[in-house]
């Protein structure tokens, strides 16, 4: 299966951003989940990037394969327990995709 990688769209003065920062979601995660990878983004700093991926609203998660291509994603603080669920959702849909018809 190919790698997958959470991008987590957030910024300094947002709440929940600040929350799960607190809280050390994202480290938590992959701490359980050491096959998939994490990349924080600042969208004051990277607004091309999050107008790429068309982020509204912030924290965004995005769950996307090594070709960048989106499987899952969610707004909003995300706990660990919801971070798995969404990758296991963006994994089933990355199996269904390389399966042979």
């Amino acid at each position: 299966m190919a790698k997958l990688k959470i991008m987590k769209f957030g910024a300094d003065w947002c709440g929940p951003c600040v929350n799960m920062e607190k809280s050390k979601t994202l480290e938590k995660f992959v701490e359980a989940n050491p096959d998939v990878s994490v990349e924080k983004i600042d969208i004051d700093e990277n607004e091309k990037l999050a107008d790429e991926f068309g982020v509204v609203s912030i924290p965004a998660v995005y769950v996307v394969d090594e070709a960048g291509k989106v499987l899952a994603k969610a707004n909003g603080g995300q706990s660990v327990g919801q971070l798995e669920k969404l990758v296991e959702k963006a994994k089933a849909k990355a199996s269904k995709g390389t399966k042979k018809s």
